[in-house]
């Protein structure tokens, strides 16, 4: 299971992260500022390429500004 962040958009946000799940999807979640516990929004998408794809017209995330975080 897979991780990979952004920190950069249109929207402001703190971070959106995305986190792959073999049996669901991939899960976005998006945290409004830094002292965000827990994501104020999450959404779920059938994978990685489409979740990538819906940060990019949503909320302005490049897709070259995802960055694979460690197990």
């Amino acid at each position: 299971m897979a991780k990979f962040e952004s920190k950069t958009n249109s929207q402001e946000f703190a971070k959106i992260i995305l986190e792959e799940d073999a049996s669901a999807g991939t899960y976005i979640y998006v945290y409004e500022s830094q002292d965000s516990k827990f994501p104020e929004r999450d959404y779920l998408q059938d994978d990685t390429q489409t979740a990538q794809d819906i940060c990019l017209e949503d909320h302005g995330v490049p897709l070259s500004s995802w960055v694979k975080l460690r197990d």
